[in-house]
């Protein structure tokens, strides 16, 4: 069914459509993948955000529990260029 009134399957109910152990473990891997760079980008854009208000470095890698330098080669104009 489509539409409005359409109900999805929970990720744990499509997941069980894969009838073999290794076919969910790929199935959740795919999962895994598309989440943790939904979860990066959003990552990378609160970051954008600190620097645009004015946070340092040293801040933004307290917050995530880096060093400052750690930060900034992940987050930093260079980020970008790799």
């Amino acid at each position: 069914m489509t539409g409005p009134g359409a109900t999805v399957p929970s990720p744990r109910r499509r997941a069980s459509t894969a009838t073999t152990p290794l076919a969910r473990l790929t199935a959740a891997s795919a999962r895994y993948e598309i989440a943790l760079d939904r979860l990066n980008r959003e990552l990378a854009d609160e970051v954008r955000a600190c620097r645009r208000a004015g946070a340092t470095w040293g801040e933004i890698g307290g917050c995530l529990g880096v060093t400052k330098q750690a930060a900034q080669k992940r987050w930093g104009p260079a980020a970008t260029l790799r």
